[in-house]
C-alpha cells in the first residue's frame, strides 16, 4: 500500500527551507510561524519515510534524498502553477477553442477586421473555420455545431443572440464595355432585360432571395443565365460578358479585371451580424462577443 502524498503546501514549505537554508527565514517568507513550519517538514519526513535535512548550528542543509526531492519538487510547484493559470485563463476565455461559421464573401473584409482584433487580445484561442450559408450556420448554432456564426441578418430566433456589425451596400456587377456602365447609378428597373449570374440559391439565400425581391417589387424576375457556387466565379462570369449581377460592396475587394461596379438607385442594403446560442456559457465565446467593435464595421 502506497504512503499517502504529500499536499502542495508541504512540499511548498520544504523549498522554501531548502533555498533559505534556514528554518527561520524560510518561515518568514511563508509567513508562517517557525514552529508550524518545523511539524510540516517534521510530517512530510514521516510520510516519505526519508531525512530531508541534517541541521547544524548555522544551517540546514539537504541530505541526498533532500537534493533528489528539491529538484522534482520545484517541478511540481511549477506545474502546479501552470495547471491553476490554465484554469483561469479558460475561466477567463482566454484560452480554448472556437467554431467560427462564415458566408462565402466574409473573408474580404469583415473577417479580418474582426479577427484580426480577436486574435490580437486573445492569441491561445484556437479558431476553427466553415464556410456556409447563413441558412445553415443558424442550423449549427442550433444543433451546437459551431459556436459563432457570421452571417445575414436580422436573425429571428429567440435561441440565437445576435449583433449587427456591417450594412453592405448592394451594387450592380457588370461588363467595363456594357452600356450600363456609363451611369453613376442604375436604376433596378433598368435590369428588367438583362441575364443575370447568380449564387444558387442553396449557396448563398440569403443574398439569392434578396435579389430576386428586389426585382420583384420593382415589377420582374430576373432571368438567370448561369449559376455559379463561388462568388469570385460570377464576377469573373459577368467580366465575360455572360451576364451582370447584384452583389453586396464587399466583393469589390476581389479587383477581378473588365469588371465595373454601381450603385443601385434607390439603395438597398443588407445587414451582417455575429451570432451566438445564447444559452451558451463558453468563456471564449463570451471574450468574444465583449470584444466586437460598437460601431459597424465600414465596407
Amino acid at each position: 500500500m502506497h504512503a499517502p502524498l504529500p499536499d502542495l503546501r508541504s512540499i511548498r514549505s520544504f523549498v522554501a527551507v531548502a533555498e533559505q537554508q534556514s528554518f527561520g527565514r524560510a518561515a518568514e517568507s511563508l509567513n508562517l510561524a517557525q514552529p508550524s513550519l518545523s511539524l510540516q517538514i517534521q510530517k512530510l519526513e514521516r510520510d516519505l519515510g526519508v531525512q530531508l535535512f541534517r541541521r547544524t548550528s548555522r544551517r540546514v542543509e539537504l541530505t541526498d534524498a533532500g537534493e533528489a526531492l528539491l529538484i522534482e519538487a520545484r517541478a511540481l510547484l511549477a506545474q502546479a502553477q501552470i495547471a491553476v493559470d490554465t484554469a483561469r485563463n479558460a475561466g477567463r476565455g482566454e484560452i480554448g477553442r472556437l467554431r467560427v461559421g462564415f458566408y462565402d464573401t466574409a473573408p474580404l473584409i469583415i473577417m479580418p477586421a474582426l479577427l484580426n482584433r480577436f486574435r490580437s487580445r486573445y492569441p491561445r484561442v484556437h479558431l476553427h473555420f466553415v464556410e456556409h450559408s447563413s441558412r445553415e450556420q443558424l442550423a449549427m448554432l442550433a444543433r451546437g455545431e459551431v459556436d459563432i456564426g457570421i452571417l445575414r441578418g436580422p436573425v429571428a430566433d429567440n435561441a440565437i443572440a445576435s449583433r449587427r456589425i456591417a450594412t453592405e451596400t448592394l451594387l450592380v456587377a457588370l461588363p467595363e464595355g456594357h452600356a450600363l456602365a456609363r451611369r453613376d447609378a442604375i436604376d433596378v428597373a433598368a435590369l428588367r432585360d438583362e441575364p443575370f449570374v447568380l449564387l444558387p440559391r442553396s449557396k448563398g439565400s440569403g443574398l439569392y432571395d434578396e435579389i430576386i425581391m428586389l426585382c420583384r417589387k420593382h415589377g420582374f424576375s430576373p432571368t438567370l443565365a448561369q449559376e455559379a457556387n463561388e462568388t469570385h466565379t460570377v464576377c469573373g462570369l459577368v467580366a465575360a460578358g455572360i451576364g451582370v449581377s447584384i452583389v453586396p460592396s464587399s466583393v469589390r475587394a476581389l479587383q477581378v479585371r473588365g469588371l465595373a461596379y454601381r450603385p443601385l438607385r434607390p439603395p438597398a442594403t443588407i445587414q451582417r451580424c455575429v451570432a451566438w446560442l445564447a444559452a451558451s456559457r463558453s468563456p471564449a465565446l463570451r471574450a468574444f462577443v465583449e470584444m466586437l467593435p460598437e460601431d459597424e464595421i465600414e465596407v
